[in-house]
């Protein structure tokens, strides 16, 4: 565990890691293809088993072979019921969709200042 992670557990906070760009893949939700990751309260790169929650529609899957996204299977539905990194990340998803509706930025039209 590295400091960054560290701080984040001991605020309770979530420590955004860098995005990493990969080869895209259909959301399983809604079909957007979304070719990039990133860590939420680590450093680590998108690998097979890890979580993938679609900003486009809130959609909860799994990176498998190849990082091409699979529904989770009953053990992963399980480990992350409840988990409140993945909750505050939904909700998060959701306020994007929110302020797009209302005229906003789409979140893929965001730019860096």
């Amino acid at each position: 565990m590295n400091r960054h992670d560290r701080r984040a557990d001991k605020k309770g906070s979530l420590y955004v890691g860098k995005s990493i760009r990969h080869e895209g893949s259909p959301c399983l939700g809604c079909g957007k293809i979304l070719d990039a990751g990133t860590g939420i309260g680590h450093r680590k790169k998108p690998h097979p088993g890890a979580i993938s929650i679609c900003l486009a529609c809130g959609h909860i899957q799994a990176y498998g072979a190849g990082l091409k996204f699979r529904e989770l299977n009953d053990e992963e539905i399980l480990a992350i019921a409840g988990d409140k990194k993945i909750l505050t990340i939904v909700q998060a998803a959701g306020y994007t969709r929110e302020f797009s509706d209302k005229g906003g930025y789409p979140y893929y039209q965001w730019k860096r200042r």
